[in-house]
């Protein structure tokens, strides 16, 4: 308050009533960009009748939002653009790379500096340390200033095409990286055979039966008992509502070998509902040997999870919840999906796959992952966020990435025991093949050394 002439400056929170009511002579919203989704809206909105006269500052962060929209919608609103390109301090040695050249954009009179023209080993050193982080040093303009702020520690492509490029589209970025898409690419195959999985209705014991174009894709050889190989399994689960039609998202089913943390199984439909999902889940989960059973119990989950505590299937994953009485902790079936912990499940698929401790093999899985950006902070499908179907938005989204991470999630709440290495080995020999022919071979020689006499007590009294 200025005590001389009664005027004030008055601060506010960034919520969506701010200033509603009151009387300003002018409103400054300073980083509207950086306003909370709808709230941002709303600001504007209960702005608008508190004064005759707002300012609005930002850098852009995504293309949505209320600033976006300011900025990209007519209006009789006063536009005035500060590029860091206009400051002189900042464009000092202003250039272009032309055949991988720096070239000057006015050599006149804002010539290149020294170690720039030619470039020095530093300046060569400088230009492969921001290409390895990401950065596209061609066909735009740069400055020395310019390279300093993208060589500083924390600087990313992203936050410097928000804050200095005034990119709209740039500042939102793909959530699975270069580095994912180059170790998954390597791993994907052709599924060994497709077919569905098929149950007795009050046994649930399954039968798989080979089509050609199932839902069911394997990626690894069922034995003569038309049974995956013996080894630990996880069976993770992401559910819709299973509406049907070409915007109602999947419910998906990933099965991954714990011992190998390979993909070995994937099952997405959009036609079962949650129930029924339940029972599905139930018997592929038995048909790998009694995996470990996860799912997402958010949403149509909820159904799926009424179903399966029906089921009585026992190994299925429990989280900790507080009791609603109290502190106590209580056991609950399912895991509990929010913008936390959705985050934290991407980045152990993200991370898993670029280290190659997971060996990703539906394409189809892999192409899903490029349909995730990061939008203010936020990870956003893009397909979700742009369909009008509920169950296809949003949280509510179900598909094969949510399912791929809630089984990674399975794989370290079920950490594997130790195993004999020649117990892995098997599991990766192929049945049939040469290698597990000679296996076997090996097996009844030392069978025929080892001294245990086989025969029962009758045998022994027939003298046989």
């Amino acid at each position: 308050k200025n005590l001389r002439n009664g005027s004030t400056i008055t601060g506010y929170a960034a919520t969506g009533d701010v200033a509603s009511g009151g009387r300003k002579l002018f409103f400054l919203a300073d980083e509207l960009a950086k306003f909370p989704r709808g709230p941002d809206r709303e600001a504007m909105a209960s702005t608008q009748h508190v004064t005759e006269s707002r300012f609005v500052v930002s850098t852009p962060k995504g293309s949505e939002g209320a600033y976006y929209e300011l900025m990209h919608e007519p209006s009789n609103m006063v536009k005035l653009v500060l590029d860091w390109q206009m400051n002189p301090t900042r464009n000092r040695g202003l250039y272009t790379f032309v055949d991988g050249v720096p070239v000057a954009v006015d050599p006149v009179n804002n010539p290149l500096p020294d170690n720039y023209n030619p470039p020095t080993k530093k300046i060569l050193d400088l230009f492969s340390r921001l290409r390895r982080k990401g950065f596209v040093l061609e066909r735009r303009k740069r400055s020395p200033w310019y390279d300093r702020e993208c060589d500083r520690p924390g600087a990313t492509p992203q936050n410097i095409a928000q804050e200095l490029d005034r990119d709209y589209g740039g500042s939102a970025y793909r959530f699975f990286g270069d580095e994912f898409f180059h170790a998954a690419e390597k791993t994907v195959l052709q599924p060994v055979s497709r077919g569905v999985v098929t149950y007795h209705p009050e046994t649930l014991e399954p039968e798989f039966q080979t089509t050609r174009d199932g839902p069911v894709q394997l990626w690894c050889n069922l034995d003569v008992q038309n049974s995956p190989p013996e080894s630990t399994y996880v069976v993770g689960a992401d559910i819709s509502s299973g509406l049907g039609g070409s915007y109602t998202s999947n419910s998906v089913v990933e099965v991954v070998d714990v011992l190998t943390m390979e993909q070995v199984m994937e099952y997405a439909i959009n036609t079962v509902s949650p129930t029924e999902f339940a029972e599905h889940c139930v018997a592929i989960a038995k048909w790998f040997h009694d995996a470990y059973l996860i799912w997402e119990a958010n949403g149509p989950g909820a159904a799926f999870t009424n179903r399966a505590k029906a089921l009585s299937y026992p190994n299925v994953y429990y989280r900790s919840v507080l009791w609603r009485r109290g502190s106590k902790k209580t056991k609950e079936m399912g895991w509990w999906s929010d913008t936390r912990t959705r985050q934290a499940l991407f980045g152990e698929v993200r991370r898993r796959v670029a280290a190659g401790t997971l060996k990703l093999r539906s394409d189809s899985l892999v192409k899903e992952c490029q349909q995730y950006q990061v939008v203010a902070d936020q990870i956003i499908h893009t397909g979700a966020a742009k369909t009008l179907d509920d169950s296809s938005r949003g949280q509510a989204h179900g598909d094969r990435v949510i399912a791929m991470g809630v089984c990674l999630h399975g794989v370290a709440d079920r950490p594997l025991t130790k195993v004999k290495a020649d117990e892995v080995r098997r599991t990766k020999i192929p049945y049939g093949s040469m290698a597990w022919r000679q296996q076997e071979y090996e097996e009844s020689l030392r069978a025929k050394d080892d001294p245990w006499d086989a025969r029962s007590n009758w045998d022994l009294a027939l003298r046989r």
